[in-house]
């Protein structure tokens, strides 16, 4: 009985002495995977010269911080280029929508036509974001990442910022309402550090 029950405390250290093995291996495999995501990340930003070589923060690295997106990175991209500065109020809303609405309604889904450039540069923009983050060994698939900003609620946010009312904003879309304001809301919710980013290259 004695050496029964010896026996079965060897064994319990030998797993105990295991899990720890595979509890250091586990860390260690994570730690890596981190530190290479990290690297791959900082490839991106000096890439598209948010950081310097050196990892200084420039003044689009200092933007791109300022704003509370799911892809700021596209959007501080949009700003840079251009994109935002020499467009109506209306029609910019309408473009930022794209950024707080994901969810798919209807697969033939396009902007209206007058908005249809706009939301041509939001896809081109998001592509090069995009390949530029494949190139760089960060995980991510790009047709998927493009086609994730929806242009379903372009023409409701549209007519709504043009101050049309709001029962005649509900006869253009298949949103239903509850949707479609809380979609207005993360809407200004991404407005708001959008201002302040703005005010960093000096556009108030």
């Amino acid at each position: 009985m004695f050496e029964a029950k010896l026996k079965a405390l060897r064994k319990k250290q030998e797993l105990a002495a295991k899990i720890r093995s595979i509890k250091r291996t586990l860390r260690n495999s994570t730690a890596l995977a981190f530190r290479d995501e990290r690297k791959a990340r900082k490839r991106v930003l000096r890439g598209l010269v948010y950081i310097t070589s050196e990892n200084v923060v420039e003044l689009k690295g200092k933007v791109a911080g300022e704003i509370s997106s799911a892809d700021e990175l596209t959007l501080t991209e949009l700003m840079f280029n251009g994109v935002l500065k020499d467009i109506k109020v209306e029609e910019m809303v309408s473009l930022l929508s794209c950024f707080v609405w994901q969810e798919r309604i209807h697969d033939a889904a396009k902007p209206p036509e007058e908005l249809g450039l706009l939301f041509a540069q939001l896809q081109e923009t998001a592509r090069r974001v995009a390949q530029l983050q494949l190139e760089c060994k960060v995980q991510i698939d790009v047709k998927s990442f493009v086609s994730s900003f929806r242009p379903d609620i372009m023409e409701a946010v549209y007519a709504w910022a043009k101050g049309s009312k709001f029962y005649d904003i509900m006869e253009i879309t298949q949103v239903s309402e509850g949707r479609l304001i809380s979609a207005i809301r993360r809407l200004e919710e991404l407005l708001q550090p959008l201002i302040q980013a703005a005010k960093l290259t000096g556009e108030t």
